[in-house]
């Protein structure tokens, strides 16, 4: 606890265990646009899964990539540090087993979920040094008050040749302090429109309330960390970038008119960033 109430990781602590139920019914079974578009087949790119790969998800959250890691054949242990996305998850995966055809009292058997706080590397390791062909983070690290113990985990629950995905929202355009700006101007008869992101105070960390989906019952509360903090404890952990990715939306002829502060109209300007890193030694 913080001398002015929860610490931040208490806090968003809080916040996921209150939206697991809306988070669950907004992404579905199989994601939203977003992770369809962005998160998806990066991460799938990046991840490179052969059938039989044993692969940790960290923040797994109601579980949307995890599915889709079992659909592709591996075998994937969940972690999250909320007891009620895990529910969500544990009931989503059972209907993905029984949709495979398996016997109701095995479903969800092909995955492991473990309540498990990603802030502690006590914990992280007690999973098995060198257990894994890969590990995944999908847009969870700003949710972490701290993200130094994930990276100094990773390469020891790494197996030789493994490698640690993960996607955040971009630190630079979609994180922290940020707005969007549109300007229009009549050019010799011809009307321009641009669309912009003004961006302030980048550099400095902060931790504060935020929206991941409009209309979510419970604020979020995420930490932003520039470039250079995020990969900082990457590097120091022995963990080296050998891929990234800054996924947009395709250019379209179509403004999103119903809602002008949509990603979809900034088709030059990633709102993601997905890193691959892989140990040194």
């Amino acid at each position: 606890m913080s001398e002015n109430g929860p610490s931040d990781n208490d806090r968003a602590h809080q916040v996921w265990d209150g939206l697991a139920e809306y988070w669950d019914e907004q992404v579905g079974a199989d994601g939203n646009s977003f992770h369809r578009t962005f998160v998806g087949p990066n991460v799938d790119r990046l991840l490179e899964v052969a059938a039989g790969d044993r692969i940790l998800d960290i923040a797994c959250g109601t579980g949307t990539f995890l599915r889709r890691l079992v659909a592709l054949g591996a075998e994937v242990v969940g972690a999250d540090f909320s007891e009620n996305m895990l529910a969500q998850a544990r009931r989503r995966a059972g209907a993905q087993a029984r949709r495979r055809c398996r016997r109701a009292a095995d479903a969800g058997s092909d995955v492991d979920l473990r309540v498990l706080d990603a802030t502690d590397e006590a914990q992280l390791l007690a999973l098995g040094e060198g257990a894994f062909d890969s590990i995944i983070c999908n847009n969870a690290l700003m949710d972490m008050a701290e993200i130094e113990p994930l990276m100094r985990a990773v390469p020891r629950l790494l197996r030789s040749g493994g490698r640690f995905v993960f996607s955040v929202w971009h630190p630079v355009f979609n994180s922290g302090n940020f707005e969007w700006s549109f300007e229009a101007e009549d050019r010799e008869g011809e009307y321009i429109e641009r669309r912009a992101v003004k961006i302030w105070d980048y550099l400095e960390p902060s931790a504060k309330p935020g929206l991941a989906m409009i209309g979510q019952p419970v604020d979020g509360y995420y930490m932003h960390r520039p470039l250079s903090l995020l990969l900082k404890a990457a590097f120091e952990a022995g963990l080296v970038v050998d891929a990234l990715e800054e996924p947009a939306y395709p250019p379209s002829d179509e403004l999103a008119r119903n809602r002008l502060h949509s990603w979809q109209n900034f088709p030059l300007i990633p709102p993601t960033l997905i890193v691959r890193l892989r140990p040194t030694a």
